[in-house]
């Protein structure tokens, strides 16, 4: 979530050893999160695509959401770090706002979609499975996916103001002025849009295993490692919810208070929340064996493929 700022922007551009060494601080963070997510969500875009067992209607989700954290560190980060150096370049606040947003939106409807899938793949039949996401489903509900981060950015921007952006010279960030927006639509952007998919998707979760924990019959017909990805992906949920939690709080604290008062805690409060595009890759390769196999051999293949560049040709 963009931080929101009440007051007007401050013109200074000095710099105390504090400040500056926080800004530096922040941009080695983000350097780390953006080199790290591109790096990471990349493998498992390639795995998906090069590996059979990994081209599942289920692994479609993971794909989607791993191109929107993919965008988001490779492009959206840098744009954040570029205005910590330059004077809202090419308009880059504009951008950056609607665009952040938009993939954190992306990535909290793919992680509700999953959710349902894997809701419907442990409480239903196989047969039923297949019939509920087949290929068309699945393309339909990846379309809706991205049609709701959109629609949601822009409500979002229309509730706030979020467009009346300028660059503020003092905490070096993007910042707005509340203008005619109320209290309750800035308050509605971080608990609707954000929580309500979130609560669905812990809904569906709660759902798998209370009926798992209560009823045999519940893994009936469904391989061990559905089951155990299933609690693989609701870690990912989770860990999402908590590495977003302290930017939504800090955002509804600043509607109330002095921007400056929260100055620090906002800007790596978004740090944390960013990490959360770089951590997933993490996961699957450390918790899940078809992925790390995957991201092995590519690995092994890669460095293979470098020690045979530079070899020797004999003549």
């Amino acid at each position: 979530m963009e931080n929101i700022t009440v007051e007007e922007p401050s013109s200074g551009s000095s710099c105390d050893f504090a400040r500056c060494w926080t800004v530096a601080l922040q941009v080695t963070l983000l350097g780390l999160i953006s080199a790290v997510g591109t790096f990471s969500n990349s493998l498992v875009i390639l795995a998906i695509f090069l590996y059979d067992d990994l081209r599942t209607k289920a692994k479609s989700f993971v794909c989607n959401l791993a191109v929107a954290d993919l965008i988001l560190c490779l492009f959206v980060i840098p744009l954040r770090t570029m205005m910590m150096f330059a004077r809202q370049p090419f308009g880059l606040c504009h951008v950056t706002v609607v665009a952040q947003a938009t993939f954190v939106y992306t990535s909290i409807n793919t992680l509700a979609a999953i959710s349902y899938n894997r809701f419907v793949l442990t409480m239903k039949t196989r047969s039923q499975y297949e019939n509920t996401f087949t290929k068309r489903n699945v393309f339909l509900i990846l379309s809706t996916v991205w049609c709701l981060a959109f629609g949601a950015s822009f409500m979002a921007v229309m509730w706030t103001g979020a467009l009346n952006v300028t660059y503020d010279n003092k905490t070096r960030a993007c910042v707005f002025l509340r203008g005619n927006a109320t209290i309750s639509a800035l308050l509605m952007v971080p608990l609707s849009l954000l929580f309500s998919p979130l609560l669905l998707t812990l809904y569906f979760y709660a759902r798998i295993f209370y009926y798992a924990r209560h009823s045999a019959v519940s893994v009936t017909g469904h391989r061990p490692d559905d089951i155990s990805f299933t609690y693989k992906l609701c870690c990912i949920t989770i860990l999402f919810g908590i590495l977003n939690f302290p930017a939504c709080i800090l955002a509804v604290v600043q509607v109330f208070s002095s921007p400056d008062a929260n100055e620090v805690l906002i800007r790596f409060s978004i740090i944390i929340q960013l990490l959360n595009s770089a951590v997933n890759p993490v996961i699957y390769g450390w918790k899940v064996p078809k992925f790390r196999n995957a991201f092995i051999r590519m690995l092994r293949l890669n460095a293979c493929c470098n020690r045979a560049a530079v070899q020797p040709i004999n003549h």
